[in-house]
């Protein structure tokens, strides 16, 4: 329409509510049945709309039958629980913000940033189903790997050998008071954001936090502050034998150092058996809690 816009098309910004999304919590709500859909801005909810989504609209297309829906309700109530803020209250996590749904974005992309963003993981309950869980700061762990079990333990200092590890951390965060953009929160009066006496020994070594669904600076500090302290803990990989195996399906673990006399509380990254029969080793990645 050259005649109409001479000098190209106006940009156009536009605000809006978000479709209805299946909450499992609501009377009569059945996922067949959009009608009986509500708004949410909820967090756990929003990843569930996620993943059982349509592809057109971005979403991975997984039956709902996948879910273990009972569970996914009691953390959906966990998010919507009020927390405090320095202003008041607001719900523990939420989620708003605007999908790319270009060729050149890939899906796993956006599920990443929508689990960091609400604050919660994906997780296999006892029955074998998905759920969305909202992590804690102070997690306990649910499972021992006992010293026996244990063929070797490698402890790597923060930020990797030779490295050091982050000192200075950005967030961003998807801004309704700044027209919906993802804008910088501010964490300059936060401890566990810059780290002087570092920085003076060895220079910035900046990291940026990027939350692009999570639309408040409460709820990204609060977030920022887990993964600043993730960032900036020690590394560990462990081979086990077969009893390494019981930390499958966990999020956490208490690693029992028996010549130390102490334990190590862990975020475990992956389980993996590396071949078959009963002498093949298990690898265990994780990353020590103890900076939490």
């Amino acid at each position: 329409h050259p005649k109409v816009y001479p000098v190209g098309y106006p940009v156009v910004g536009l605000v809006q509510l978000g479709a209805a999304i299946f909450d499992p919590r609501v009377a009569g709500a059945s996922f067949d049945d959009r009608g009986t859909w509500i708004w949410s801005d909820n967090g756990v909810l929003n990843v569930l709309d996620h993943l059982t989504g349509a592809r057109a609209d971005g979403g991975w297309t997984h039956p709902i039958a996948w879910f273990d829906l009972d569970d996914i309700a009691l953390e959906a109530d966990k998010a919507d629980a009020p927390v405090a803020t320095r202003t008041g209250t607001e719900p523990r996590s939420r989620c708003w913000g605007v999908q790319d749904l270009g060729p050149d974005k890939p899906l796993v992309d956006t599920l990443s940033a929508l689990l960091l963003s609400t604050g919660t993981t994906l997780a296999v309950t006892d029955r074998g189903l998905i759920t969305i869980r909202l992590i804690d700061d102070a997690a306990a762990p649910t499972v021992d790997l006992a010293w026996r079990d244990l063929v070797s333990l490698d402890l790597t200092a923060p930020g990797g050998a030779g490295e050091a590890r982050p000192n200075k951390f950005s967030v961003g965060y998807y801004a309704p008071e700044r027209r919906y953009e993802v804008a910088q929160a501010d964490v300059s009066g936060c401890r566990w954001a810059q780290y002087d006496d570092e920085i003076a020994a060895v220079g910035e070594v900046a990291s940026a936090i990027d939350l692009p669904y999570c639309p408040s600076p409460a709820q990204a500090g609060r977030i920022g502050r887990r993964i600043a302290a993730l960032r900036r803990a020690s590394r560990i990989e462990a081979a086990a034998n077969l009893g390494g195996l019981a930390a499958m399906g966990h999020a956490e673990a208490r690693i029992e150092v028996e010549p130390l006399g102490e334990t190590i509380a862990a975020a475990i990254q992956s389980v993996r058996l590396e071949g078959l029969g009963a002498e093949a080793p298990v690898t265990l990645s994780l990353i020590e809690l103890d900076a939490l």
